[in-house]
């Protein structure tokens, strides 16, 4: 017996030490940056941003850029929203710092409980970069596949054909003999050139079936990102939409998407909102 008692704690030491050595941990970067302070495009499964306050609940922003309904299906309908930022409902040990969109939940007379899956998410913000994008149906931190955008201020001016990005610049080719820039005297035909510099305001868009863009795409408010599943650690199909700010972290997206946004509503049970947002 006492030399079991000897033996057995190396042992435990041993395994111990094999399982920290094959052990993995995530880098959370989005990227390594550029002089200009616009990330270079992040690589596929970044880690979505998280983290803020509870205190930021119904909190308005004025410099927010995000704002409107991001799926195409139950526009305006408040039924829909299946979780709250800081939902006190969500699962146990974990803070829900985004806003949920899933299935439509009413009473049968009035069409009872109708899927989202499938349906069409949209950039909401004017113009933004794609800094993270997965597509490969992998957990992500339980996001599976996601869009994370950058919002971006642009600057319009006539560029050169084929100009290319230098270091320091993220610039964006918009169209080729763009006509206010046009010369016919000028050999080389200038396009549209967009100068754009960040504000570090992110929108997320979380458990997509598919994605359509890329990391590194410019995107305008309405272009299509993909289309709602579950993947990830879901328990259904819904997208998880969230805002992050420069410096408060997440913030509630309620307000954003709707101008006569109501506190009841986050009291309430789905099939009791009979209140559609007018502004759709």
């Amino acid at each position: 017996m006492k030399k079991s008692r000897l033996v057995l704690p190396p042992l435990l030491l041993l395994v111990l030490l094999c399982c920290l050595l094959t052990l993995r941990i995530p880098n959370p970067e989005l990227g390594t940056g550029r002089s200009e302070g616009i990330p270079a495009p992040a690589r596929t499964g970044a880690r979505p941003p998280s983290g803020g306050s509870c205190g930021n609940i119904q909190q308005v922003y004025p410099d927010n850029p995000f704002s409107g309904w991001p799926v195409d299906r139950f526009t305006g309908d408040w039924r829909s929203i299946s979780s709250w930022f800081c939902d006190p409902a969500y699962f146990r040990g974990y803070t829900h710092w985004g806003l949920d969109f899933g299935a439509r939940q009413a009473p049968a007379s009035d069409g009872g409980w109708l899927t989202i899956n499938e349906a069409g998410v949209y950039f909401t913000a004017d113009r933004g970069v794609v800094i993270g994008e997965a597509h490969d149906g992998g957990e992500h931190w339980g996001m599976g596949n996601h869009v994370i955008t950058l919002h971006v201020n642009c600057t319009e001016r006539c560029g050169t054909e084929g100009e290319h990005e230098e270091e320091g610049q993220y610039i964006y080719m918009q169209e080729h003999n763009y006509p206010e820039c046009y010369d016919p005297h000028n050999p080389i035909h200038p396009d549209l050139v967009l100068d754009c510099v960040t504000d570090w305001w992110r929108g997320s868009y979380f458990h997509f079936k598919v994605t359509t863009v890329e990391a590194g795409d410019l995107v305008e408010r309405g272009d299509l990102l993909g289309y709602i599943d579950s993947t990830g650690r879901s328990t259904g199909p819904h997208l998880h939409y969230q805002i992050n700010s420069p410096t408060a972290g997440a913030v509630d997206p309620a307000m954003t998407i709707c101008s006569e946004y109501d506190p009841w509503l986050r009291s309430s049970w789905p099939w009791e909102r009979t209140e559609m947002c007018p502004d759709y």
